[in-house]
């Protein structure tokens, strides 16, 4: 699903931020049930965050 291709772009691109934004390379915690990452590709897609991991729920 694209979606889902969508979901793990931004993710990627916000855990570069967390790391950029504190100073270390810890690996930030993973939180699938909200956050920026899963309502940029819902949006993409036009489906809600909901939606979204209902979706990956499926694909897993």
């Amino acid at each position: 699903m694209a979606s889902a291709k969508l979901k793990s772009y931004y993710a990627e691109k916000a855990k570069a931020r967390m790391i950029a934004g504190k100073g270390h390379s810890k690996d930030p915690m993973e939180n699938l049930q909200q956050g920026a990452a899963r309502d940029q590709a819902a949006a993409k897609v036009d489906v809600s965050g909901k939606a979204l991991i209902w979706q990956l729920q499926r694909l897993n």
